[in-house]
């Protein structure tokens, strides 16, 4: 399995939502491969328009309708794996995550230097939105399928490789 990053900005001012509101989460909705839930659980709680999770939720892009918002450890992955090495067309800014840290503050990623923090959900100034999705790889040759897109396979090795406007990163 691995992760697909939406080649650009979904939003630079979209608030998290619902501020005041424990969203229901499960035992560990900071790890790696709990954006989805995440994001589902957040987009059926929260019906406010123009939050960060329904924008990832909401998004079509390429024929793919299962975009979410990362969770902190899935965003936290992307800037190791992307952007802390350019990759990605990330701004120098922080990034919503869909984790939240209590009724009032979300988490998010500062993708100038990896350092995360928390934010008031309804904060909406330089808080950027990137949608993820999770892909299955071929068995066979080519193993990148998608094009434009910047993407984190999670299997055993280590390199990173640009070719053909690909930003393609395997991680241990």
């Amino acid at each position: 399995m691995g992760l697909v990053v939406s080649e650009s900005d979904l939003s630079t001012n979209a608030p998290w939502g619902c501020q005041g509101v424990l969203i229901p989460e499960g035992p560990t909705p900071e790890a790696i491969g709990q954006g989805a839930i995440n994001t589902a659980t957040i987009v059926a709680t929260c019906l406010t328009s123009g939050i960060a999770a329904r924008l990832a939720n909401d998004l079509v892009l390429n024929g793919f309708s299962d975009w979410f918002l990362p969770s902190l450890e899935e965003l936290a992955m992307i800037w190791s794996e992307l952007a802390s090495d350019g990759l990605g067309g990330f701004a120098n800014h922080t990034y919503w995550s869909s984790t939240q840290a209590s009724a009032t503050q979300a988490f998010t990623v500062d993708m100038n230097n990896g350092n995360q923090g928390t934010h008031s959900k309804g904060n909406t100034s330089n808080r950027y939105t990137r949608a993820t999705r999770r892909f299955l790889l071929p068995t066979t040759n080519p193993r990148v399928i998608e094009t434009g897109l910047a993407m984190i396979e999670m299997t055993e090795g280590s390199f990173t490789s640009t070719t053909n406007t690909i930003d393609y990163v395997s991680y241990d």
